[in-house]
């Protein structure tokens, strides 16, 4: 799966935002590599840190060589409250970041 990832990168020179839904067990969060801006800005809506953990770790084994010169960033806001809404807050946080 990772070559095909490769095969098709958006990760090109002329591309500033790239947004990556990641799943971790039953859970949404994401993370916007920013290269205008030299930044990978991961967001948990329930803010572990064992869910940025494995965030980092997905983001190593798939896109490694994509954001080794990006400074990783933890968005803190908003907190989820509840059982079920991480997956909107998640699409909020893109929508916030491409505006």
């Amino acid at each position: 799966m990772k070559r095909q990832v490769i095969a098709n990168s958006p990760f090109q020179a002329d591309d500033r935002l790239v947004l990556v839904p990641v799943y971790l067990e039953a859970h949404w969060a994401g993370v916007v590599f920013d290269y205008r801006h030299g930044k990978e800005v991961m967001f948990d809506p329930m803010q572990k840190l064992a869910n940025y953990k494995d965030i980092c770790k997905i983001l190593d084994k798939y896109f490694g060589e994509y954001v080794e010169d990006l400074e990783p960033i933890r968005q803190r806001a908003p907190c989820q409250e509840d059982t079920n809404s991480c997956g909107p807050l998640t699409l909020f946080f893109f929508e916030c970041m491409v505006r």
